[in-house]
């Protein structure tokens, strides 16, 4: 699953994402930007669905990460319980990274 999420990184370059939603804050700033009505509907599609992809793919990590943190916990304390749970935790973790993959493939324009 970490190298599921190490490519999803890769594909969707999030700090990439992160500069863009930047830059179409600054440009909706400009009071000339809502002149343009069609422009602005699209800006702000583009922006929601920026927000989405990336929100989804911050949940995906940081559930990732805390699992994997958990468990070397866990794998050095023994706790035979924590590990259990992890275990039953796994197919979780793996839908999530699922659904990411999925919306990536959809994440298209015409999608």
């Amino acid at each position: 699953l970490q190298n599921k999420c190490d490519n999803i990184a890769l594909i969707i370059k999030p700090e990439k994402i992160k500069q863009e939603l930047e830059r179409i804050e600054k440009e909706q700033e400009d009071p000339n930007f809502w002149q343009d009505v069609l422009k602005a509907r699209d800006t702000n599609k583009e922006k929601v669905r920026l927000n989405r992809l990336l929100e989804t793919y911050q949940k995906m990590k940081n559930s990732l990460d805390e699992s994997v943190e958990l468990f070397e916990l866990a794998q050095n304390d023994n706790d035979e319980v924590t590990l259990s749970l992890l275990y039953e935790e796994a197919p979780v973790l793996e839908h999530s990274v699922q659904k990411v993959e999925i919306e990536i493939m959809l994440s298209g324009e015409n999608d």
